[in-house]
């Protein structure tokens, strides 16, 4: 009895591949992940100083600048830094996706550097045009 090419791909390739998980062992493994990251965020914004501005990206895709005033066993306590003042948001660890401290003075390395050049070239032409008034005369 002989096995035709075809039956015999057939049931190689499936041999072969993995079997898909099922939908309660994804679920598992998606709840474990949830929970990993929800410790690991809560282990970071421990670290932050209270008061200090943060950029908040949470898991609905909602970002926002905000003020940390408190931090809880599952959540944080943000106020929100907009124009228009809004009131305190608890935020639990698991809606949150990322954190990011953000500097104090909103000064970076690119303003510093363009501020440093305007005041150099502003210097020079400033010594120029006295070089030139002097030898004017």
């Amino acid at each position: 009895m002989t096995i035709s090419r075809p039956v015999a791909w057939v049931l190689i390739t499936t041999l072969w591949l993995p079997a898909p998980a099922s939908a309660a062992d994804r679920e598992h493994r998606d709840d474990q992940t949830d929970l990993a990251r929800a410790e690991l965020m809560k282990r970071y914004v421990e670290k932050l100083p209270i008061g200090a501005t943060v950029r908040i990206r949470e898991t609905s895709g909602r970002k926002e600048r905000a003020i940390l005033l408190a931090i809880e066993p599952a959540g944080v306590i943000v106020k929100p830094k907009t124009r228009v003042p809004k009131p305190e948001r608890y935020i639990r660890f698991d809606e949150l996706e990322s954190v990011e401290l953000q500097p104090a003075n909103g000064t970076n390395v690119g303003k510093a550097i363009a501020i440093g050049v305007a005041s150099g070239v502003g210097t020079f032409f400033g010594i120029m045009l006295l070089l030139l008034a002097i030898t004017d005369d």
